[in-house]
């Protein structure tokens, strides 16, 4: 990933989390510290091959691994600084990465991450113990690597963990155990530790832990009530689209269908001075100046009459005339010493890059006498109608520290932002929200003010007169040259958005957020230096809002029901306790248990004895599978006579097809009917990919004691699942005819899983 593209999105998550952003270091400033340092750099390497082969089962002293070192600040404690060790080893059987970071004072390791994978695997994997297994691997490892922090600390039930983004079967589990001060949490210090629940081993290690603090007194701090009373005050609800994914599948291809949610909005910052009672932002400031400037609806209506219609042609340009059209824009953005090179046809293979769009997209640099080697970037433009997507430079300045006269003020950058609007997507103008706000913190590198290098705006779409950020225009400029260096519009036309007309009340779900989250009084770090090469680390006593309950790990809520959603727009099972119980003492509760913490099965629904219908068979089957869409160059129509397109369950039912699990064929597939024991094994078996041999005559002979009421095409089918052990008969009979039930499908399919690993191992 480009650096640009990493420096961007960490510091986007870290305003989302909290988190203190990292000074990204100058090379020499780390240079001249690595000098500085106590531990050597063969001696951090020499500790972390030592914790590795201790405690990871890894000795990377072996010649098949490629070794690096780098000396850098550490991004979660900006007051230390890290040799990072990295280890990678690619062979034809799996690859490795390896990432060890051990402090440069004191030699401790602070942070490991192991990832390791086979080239080519299909098999999904399936976790081999559940949760409270995996804890007590966790808590046995902090006890041999940290005996007196781990008297400290105390597990915490985050629920961000419970919803790992970006993860469609979160096999491992993650543990974080906070240190607690005076009965408090402090959560800048704790031990994170990750398990693969395959394999019950150790892949990840997090260590931030600060014994030389100064915690302040808990007495003098205004009390709980006052708190929530403050809370009320200022944080307000509004509402937003966001994009509705019911699976990984559907957010490859992009959002058909928005949701409409109330966002909670700390105007003021969403931690508040338990001593001054003052609300702190995300870097633990008070209210900043802030600067807002906007277009005048007059302003927008001049901008919208110069539009001119856009042409949509009936099949994409050309590669010439994609070519003249973008060497048109880079030289009209960028300048003439710019060329293009690498033209290539993009359709839908890039979700991010061309909004599902038909497109052409090429690289370019430039090609002026002495210019540098990394001058150049990449454009998008639509295929259809030539209209621009994207276009970015990928030249980064080396150093961060640089003193210059800006050519643009901030204000000055807005107006700039705005003509490339009015250029490129003037038919946009009145559908985008044209407000921005500018809060600008002082920079100071090495006691040195320096001015801020890049101005970002982001003008989100407007639908019903609410925001959906997933659409939008962003345009960012280069304040020490005034000049363009990056424009991107992510617009999809495909999506619906429900009417705001029947939401409830603004005030109502205030209420249910603060009924839900309330202030918990902690222990937080907050940089009180505004030098970020030279942080000033305080220890502060804040109340954030916590959740009641572990399963509330997002505050966004249902617009119309007021039920917590998470970043998909999927409901929050609240009842995840419960199921537990209705598991306990269950023949298989480790097996539904775990099936339960991938998401295989739907905890909301699920009933033991209960009948199981076709629908919900199957998307449990595409669930076990997971999400491998992005093996699937076409996805077949689907040609069953009950399935309209628009149902909910449409895409589920596709990747079902794709993955051999259903025959795609005029026929009516009847969703909520029930399903027959015998039934269930031909779906089993499909899944394995066994289908052919189970269709082989006169091979197979069945032992139970109701055979003959197997269907003559399924007696192969029922046999594999016997023989594999997948589904087993009771006091001799198989019960063919016999309605399956949501637990004996759960354990079949978690019992398919383990013999499709098992096959390649």
């Amino acid at each position: 990933m480009r650096k640009k593209k990493f420096l961007t999105v960490f510091l986007i998550l870290a305003l989302v989390l909290g988190m203190v952003v990292p000074a990204f270091a100058a090379n020499e400033d780390n240079g001249l510290r690595e000098q500085q340092a106590k531990i050597t750099k063969n001696k951090a390497k020499e500790i972390a091959e030592t914790m590795l082969k201790t405690y990871f089962d890894t000795d990377v002293n072996e010649k098949k691994f490629e070794t690096s070192i780098e000396f850098r600040q550490d991004y979660e404690h900006q007051e230390s600084y890290v040799w990072e060790i990295r280890w990678n080893m690619h062979t034809m059987d799996k690859n490795m990465n390896i990432r060890v970071a051990v402090d440069g004072n004191t030699g401790k390791v602070v942070r490991v991450n192991k990832y390791e994978y086979t080239n080519g695997e299909k098999t999904p994997r399936i976790a081999t113990i559940t949760e409270q297994q995996a804890k007590q691997i966790a808590e046995r490892f902090i006890q041999k690597v940290n005996p007196e922090e781990y008297k400290e600390a105390k597990l915490q039930e985050d629920g961000l963990n419970k919803y790992p983004y970006g993860s469609y079967r979160p096999v491992n589990y993650h543990f974080r155990y906070l240190r607690i001060i005076n009965g408090l949490n402090f959560d800048r210090n704790y031990i994170a530790v990750e398990v693969d629940g395959e394999k019950g081993k150790i892949t990840g290690y997090s260590y931030q832990w600060n014994k030389e603090i100064k915690n302040p007194s808990p007495d003098a701090v205004i009390k709980q009530e006052e708190a929530e009373k403050i809370f009320k005050e200022e944080v307000t609800m509004g509402l937003q689209y966001i994009p509705y994914h019911q699976n990984d599948y559907e957010r490859r291809l992009g959002a058909t269908k928005a949701k409409l949610i109330y966002m909670p909005q700390f105007n003021k910052g969403n931690m508040l001075d338990a001593k001054e009672g003052k609300m702190l932002d995300w870097a633990g400031r008070t209210e900043q100046d802030r600067k807002t400037k906007d277009l005048t609806a007059k302003q927008k209506q001049e901008i919208f009459e110069k539009a001119e219609p856009i042409k949509v042609s009936k099949q994409e340009i050309s590669k010439e005339r994609a070519t003249e059209v973008m060497n048109t824009k880079i030289k009209e953005i960028f300048g003439k010493d710019y060329e293009l090179e690498q033209v290539r046809y993009v359709e839908n293979d890039n979700y991010w890059e061309t909004s599902g769009q038909q497109a052409w997209s090429a690289q370019f640099r430039n090609t002026a006498q002495g210019a540098s080697s990394d001058d150049g970037g990449s454009v998008v433009i639509n295929a259809l109608t030539e209209q621009l997507i994207s276009i970015d430079s990928h030249y980064w300045p080396d150093r961060d520290d640089e003193v210059f006269e800006p050519k643009l003020t901030w204000e000055e950058a807005y107006d700039e932002a705005v003509k490339v609007i009015a250029q490129y997507f003037p038919q946009n103008i009145k559908a985008i929200d044209t407000e921005q706000t500018y809060v600008a913190y002082p920079r100071v590198i090495n006691g040195k003010e320096v001015p801020q290098r890049f101005y970002y705006f982001n003008f989100p779409r407007i639908v019903n007169g609410i925001i959906y950020r997933d659409d939008n225009i962003s345009v960012e400029i280069d304040v020490k040259t005034g000049k363009i260096r990056g424009i991107r519009k992510m617009w999809n036309h495909k999506v619906d958005f429900p009417s705001p007309k029947k939401v409830m009340d603004a005030k109502e779900a205030q209420k249910r957020l603060l009924d839900t989250y309330q202030p918990e009084l902690v222990y937080t770090m907050i940089n009180q230096s505004n030098d970020i090469k030279k942080p000033n680390m305080e220890v502060k006593l804040v109340y954030r809002l916590k959740a009641t309950t572990p399963y509330y790990a997002f505050m966004n809520m249902d617009a119309f029901t007021g039920k917590f959603v998470t970043y998909n727009g999927e409901e929050i099972d609240e009842q995840q306790d419960q199921f537990q119980k209705k598991i306990q003492g269950h023949s298989h509760q480790k097996e539904l248990s775990i099936l339960a913490s991938q998401g295989i099965i739907d905890t909301k629904s699920f009933e033991v004895d209960k009948e199981i219908t076709r629908i919900e068979a199957i998307k449990m089957l595409v669930k076990g599978k997971g999400d491998q869409s992005y093996r699937m160059p076409n996805v077949e129509i689907l040609k069953f006579s009950d399935v309209p397109q628009d149902t909910p369950d449409y895409k589920q039912l596709q990747l079902a097809v794709n993955y051999g699990i259903l025959e795609n064929k005029k026929m009516t597939f009847k969703p909520d009917e029930k399903i027959t024991r015998e039934e269930m094994a031909e779906m089993l078996v499909r899944l394995l990919q066994y289908d052919k041999l189970a269709k082989a005559k006169n091979i197979y002979a069945l032992l139970f004691a109701d055979r003959d009421k197997v269907s003559g095409d399924k007696i192969g089918y029922v046999a594999i699942c016997k023989g594999l052990q997948i589904i087993e008969g009771t006091n001799g009979l198989f019960r063919p005819q016999d309605h399956a039930t949501m637990g004996e499908m759960a354990v079949a399919v978690y019992k398919a899983l383990e013999n499709m690993k098992d096959s390649n191992d």
